[in-house]
């Protein structure tokens, strides 16, 4: 199990994990050759979900790389399955766990970092986790999603992922101490919101395939009276 602390030592075993470093040790840099700089470095794993209108969200192209996206191509037909790596961990139910936060959670999180940069008294750099505190099971997401979304989703255990942790979330103490944040949406907001955000995605494409029809028929018909 690795739980995140702010103090806890990087580890650069994916290129992702070393480009976040790379950019973390360059602000670092600017600040060292211009201390008037002021600098916050947020952390954050997995975020998920949508705004609550369902207006605003996302909708990878090609193959998704989060769980949750994926789970939403399977859901409606993009993807044939979720493969579930492992399910011999030591864990709840025995797979893996990881940590997520719903975006717009995030979205305060950087607001209350500028608030803190505005403010005059702070000064440097820091860095601060953004997170719930806790992780989920790859099943519990699965079986969120199929509870606020209705469907059935279709899953095929495979073998484990050479280098994949038990457990990976983050300690967000420091953020709540610091930035007067929390994260405040736990799993079930985080499905139903990318579900609603679905659901607007396929009415809207839905609303332009009518209107293309209509247009190509006024068209055909305006071609034929000529």
């Amino acid at each position: 199990m690795v739980t995140f602390f702010n103090y806890t030592p990087t580890y650069l075993d994916h290129v992702f994990s070393s480009t976040v470093y790379l950019c973390l040790l360059f602000c670092i840099i600017i600040f060292c050759s211009q201390q008037s700089w002021k600098i916050l470095l947020l952390r954050y794993f997995n975020p998920v979900g949508a705004h609550e209108s369902g207006r605003i969200g996302d909708d990878p192209k090609g193959v998704p790389a989060q769980l949750i996206p994926f789970i939403c191509h399977v859901a409606v037909g993009r993807q044939r399955e979720v493969q579930v790596f492992g399910n011999d961990y030591d864990t709840r139910d025995g797979t893996a766990i990881r940590d997520y936060i719903h975006i717009v959670d995030v979205a305060s999180g950087h607001l209350n970092a500028l608030n803190k940069l505005l403010d005059t008294g702070f000064s440097g750099w820091k860095a601060y986790n953004l997170g719930t505190g806790k992780g989920h099971t790859v099943m519990e997401i699965l079986e969120t999603f199929e509870k606020v979304s209705g469907k059935t989703i279709p899953r095929h255990v495979v073998a484990r992922r050479s280098g994949d942790a038990v457990a990976a979330y983050a300690d967000p103490i420091l953020a709540e101490k610091e930035l007067g944040w929390k994260a405040t949406r736990g799993l079930l907001e985080m499905c139903k919101c990318h579900c609603g955000y679905l659901e607007m995605l396929q009415r809207d494409c839905w609303k332009c395939v009518s209107v293309t029809v209509v247009i190509l028929k006024s068209y055909k018909g305006i071609v034929g009276n000529v």
